[in-house]
């Protein structure tokens, strides 16, 4: 929704622009110089609208208590897009206050119906954003978390702020080098919390090995998280010697994927159960199914807990990672 205001904020300027070319130049009506520095700081300030939207759709939700607001401040947003469009409507058809209101009635009614009309065609295809949750994925996504330093190599490491239920008994806090790959223990995270990541999801696309997916988990009640594809429809999967097999094949990450450390584990801590793909539990995959592993593999409820994922299950794969904008990446 976020991203739609956006859009619209950009589309409105675009539309006065080239009102502004057919009425004064293709017309020859060039407006006065006072005129003209107003209809530019109307634009500019819609220029600063959208990049506020973008903000709001990258910082709000992160920020402990605010996502509640998040629809508050958004209309806020409408209604200053509102008054600045009417503002440079005055100055586009000088004349009474109800020329200028009808002309912006007009003008509202046309966006609505070419918004309503894009949102039906194209919602299939369009981007949304979503907060990630957990630690699952760390480091390449980051839930809530704290920093501290990583006890091999000394680069930084990452701890979920909050433990699976799970581990919630276990008193060990694990964290995730973001350099070096290494888990182990930490005992003195930094106390800032830092924010979670806000990445765009795009649908309709079909997975590949090693793409970031969200996916609406077939354990717990309309629950989603993002996870890495390692297993693609028709193949056999194992996890051993810390790596993930696919027909008899060991798979090593590509360059751009930045996880060439990673260890993938068969078990999971504390788990007494059979895993799914364990060296002696090997898994076909059905047409339709996918295999999903988290990054951070000793904290990571995945396929190895609760099997394979169906084709309808998957919502998207990830894209970019929006926010914050120290770790702004394309992802695919």
């Amino acid at each position: 929704m976020k991203m739609l205001v956006t859009l619209v904020i950009l589309i409105n300027l675009v539309v006065f622009v080239l009102v502004l070319y057919f009425r004064w130049v293709l017309r020859r009506e060039p407006p006065s110089r006072a005129r003209t520095n107003r209809i530019m700081a109307g634009g500019v300030g819609m220029v600063f609208l959208a990049f506020a939207c973008y903000l709001m759709a990258g910082v709000l939700p992160t920020i402990e208590g605010m996502a509640e607001y998040e629809d508050t401040i958004l209309l806020g947003a409408v209604l200053v897009w509102l008054l600045l469009s009417l503002l440079l409507l005055r100055q586009l058809w000088p004349g009474s206050w109800r020329q200028t209101m009808g002309a912006a009635a007009g003008a509202w009614l046309l966006m609505a119906a070419v918004l309503a009309s894009m949102a039906l065609a194209f919602e299939p295809w369009l981007m949304t954003a979503w907060t990630v949750q957990g630690s699952t994925m760390a480091p390449t996504l980051l839930g809530p978390h704290f920093d501290a330093m990583c006890p091999r190599c000394g680069a930084t490491a990452h701890v979920g702020n909050e433990l699976n239920e799970h581990w919630a008994s276990r008193q060990d806090r694990l964290g995730i080098c973001r350099l070096c790959l290494n888990t182990s223990p930490i005992d003195d995270p930094k106390a800032k919390r830092q924010p979670a990541d806000r990445i765009l999801i795009e649908p309709g696309q079909t997975p590949e090995r090693w793409d970031l997916v969200l996916v609406r988990l077939p354990v717990g009640e309309d629950k989603v998280a993002v996870m890495r594809v390692l297993g693609l429809p028709g193949e056999v999967i194992v996890i051993k010697e810390q790596g993930v097999w696919v027909d008899g094949v060991r798979q090593n990450p590509p360059k751009e994927a930045a996880i060439g450390f990673i260890q993938y584990e068969s078990n999971l801590d504390g788990w007494d159960k059979q895993t799914w793909a364990a060296p002696d539990k090997p898994v076909q995959l059905q047409a339709d199914e996918y295999f999903l592993l988290g990054d951070f593999s000793r904290r990571s409820m995945d396929s190895r807990a609760f099997g394979p994922v169906k084709r309808d299950h998957i919502e998207g794969v990830a894209a970019v990672i929006l926010w914050p904008t120290t770790r702004l990446r394309i992802l695919k």
